[in-house]
């Protein structure tokens, strides 16, 4: 499909609530163990995410949602390996004209955001870019003046996905939409006193709040 758009999209996903059941999916999917979180107050126009364009100029707000994350796994002893889900991103590419979007589903942070954009930052052409994992592959093509991006599930006989899209104006975007989101990370590690956005997290974070 010829599109003559794409807009990249980085999102802060947002959760309703705070499960503190153990980890077995009776418990998880009776969902009685759980505490309400009050989400951000941003008017974005999906409650389960915040794009960067939503969350510029209101990092204190989100802020403030993520610390109801910190103090409930305190009060229920919950190391960040039971928590860090909620601290997730996601990238998508829309078109709102075509009702059409690819994903990310496994891209979790800021860090393989940027190794997607940074490999197809280029003037070169051919195989730019490909990445796969359960049921999702995507591959980036590069032409003279245009970005060829499929998606497909590997094990599937679908075609999945295939867009052509205008390569600099695309490029643009995604460049303006990852600092946007890097600045975004940067004030909230600035307001909460640690970084679990940018990258995975092996050790627990010192939160600037005892």
């Amino acid at each position: 499909m010829v599109l003559d758009s794409l807009e990249p999209e980085i999102c802060f996903l947002i959760r309703d609530d705070f499960y503190y059941g153990p980890d077995r999916h009776a418990d998880l999917s009776e969902r009685n163990l759980v505490e309400k979180l009050i989400p951000p107050m941003l008017r974005q126009e999906f409650a389960s995410i915040v794009r960067t364009t939503e969350a510029r100029g209101h990092e204190k707000e989100l802020a403030d949602y993520y610390w109801q994350i910190v103090s409930a796994a305190r009060r229920h002893a919950k190391d960040f390996n039971h928590v860090r889900h909620y601290f997730w991103m996601r990238l998508w590419l829309s078109n709102a004209a075509e009702k059409l979007s690819i994903s990310f589903p496994w891209y979790d942070s800021l860090s393989e955001m940027r190794r997607f954009s940074g490999a197809i930052a280029t003037d070169a052409v051919g195989d730019l870019y490909w990445d796969e994992d359960q049921g999702w592959r995507l591959d980036v093509k590069g032409t003279d003046d245009r970005l060829l991006i499929h998606q497909r599930d590997p094990d599937s006989d679908d075609t999945g996905l295939l867009v052509s899209v205008p390569r600099s104006a695309f490029l643009r975007k995604m460049t303006e939409s990852m600092q946007d989101a890097t600045a975004i990370v940067a004030r909230l590690t600035q307001e909460m006193g640690a970084d679990v956005w940018t990258a995975y997290v092996s050790d627990g974070p010192v939160w600037n709040r005892p």
